[in-house]
């Protein structure tokens, strides 16, 4: 499962540099175009080349259905773990453009480029923690804890920084931390469980991760209006 959290790590990678080199060239909205385009050729692959897996005749006949809750104690504590860190990552990516312009008294075009700039270096560093993730896969627990240190250092370094410098290190510290989370929680999570519970950890990691990147956006915009540094505590 290591594997998904690797593909979701290239994916947010590809992706700020995309928007980086794409919306200070061809405006603003080309990122949106990018999307659109992805998702149809996401649907055509799908539609193509996706089957349901064949199954034996024997599982036909006795079929196993895992009945893992949410709440049994080997996976709730990574849920709620994964869940939070989602939540304050979107936050955090929310807040920063609108952190950017404030603070550097810049035009929309200009925020957007500075942020874009800022998504790419966190990207970079992302790619460098996955790879170190690989490394250390055999202590996903240690790795995902080191990987939350990073991100909270990163978030930490957001609330006095004026110059682009203190930017870059704390987008630097926070790829790089989200590049080792990923993958070392996904991996706990599936060390966690027997193999017939494989598919259903996975749906609800896929649950978490989704809950924190709908919540978060809505709750940054709230959290900044009260104070811009309220949304990084």
């Amino acid at each position: 499962m290591s594997l998904t959290g690797i593909a979701f790590g290239i994916g947010s990678i590809a992706g700020g540099v995309l928007v980086f080199a794409t919306s200070g060239r061809l405006g603003l909205l080309t990122p949106l175009w990018i999307t659109s385009a992805c998702a149809l050729l996401i649907f055509s692959i799908a539609a193509t080349y996706l089957r349901d897996p064949q199954t034996r005749k024997e599982q036909r006949i006795h079929p196993q259905i895992s009945s893992l809750s949410a709440r049994d104690p080997r996976i709730r504590c990574i849920l709620a773990v994964v869940s939070l860190a989602f939540l304050s990552t979107s936050m955090v990516q929310q807040a920063v453009p609108f952190l950017v312009q404030d603070r550097g008294a810049l035009n929309t075009a200009e925020a957007a480029t500075q942020a874009a700039f800022l998504a790419a270096i966190m990207a970079a560093a992302t790619l460098a923690g996955l790879f170190a993730a690989i490394r250390l896969s055999s202590v996903p627990s240690q790795t995902a804890g080191a990987g939350l240190v990073a991100v909270s250092v990163g978030t930490v370094l957001l609330i006095p920084a004026a110059g682009t410098a203190l930017l870059v290190m704390s987008h630097v510290l926070m790829g790089l931390g989200f590049g080792l989370f990923v993958p070392a929680a996904q991996g706990f999570a599936s060390l966690s469980v027997g193999p017939r519970e494989q598919a259903t950890v996975a749906a609800y990691l896929s649950a978490a991760t989704t809950m924190g990147y709908i919540a978060g956006p809505t709750l940054a915009g709230v959290l900044y209006e009260i104070g811009p540094t309220v949304v990084l505590v």
